[in-house]
């Protein structure tokens, strides 16, 4: 995916986040299911029970918030954005997440 001039993929046990144009390592996010998806200047990944933001410039985590994940036993879990949604789908799966 690539948005904000980032780009983020998934290794199968974490997240690398890169500048796009250069193809520069930003940041790795060990222990996460999916690449990550940017949400004003942060990018938010899924994690096992979380969706975690980090901040893109100073790289800090910024909030992690508790999700369920009914089903999901293996496999990558992508996000998109759209609006202020954060949609997940995992498999046939598709969870939409809004804030509170």
């Amino acid at each position: 995916m690539t948005e904000a001039g980032i780009a983020s993929f998934f290794t199968g046990t974490s997240t690398v986040v890169v500048d796009a144009p250069s193809l520069t390592a930003q940041m790795v996010i060990p222990g996460t299911l999916g690449p990550g998806a940017v949400v004003g200047g942060q990018i938010v990944v899924p994690g096992p029970t979380t969706l975690t933001a980090y901040d893109l410039n100073s790289r800090a985590l910024v909030r992690s918030v508790p999700v369920a994940r009914p089903g999901h036993s293996s496999g990558p879990v992508l996000l998109a954005v759209t609006g202020d949604t954060i949609v997940s789908q995992w498999g046939e799966t598709v969870q939409a997440h809004r804030p509170a």
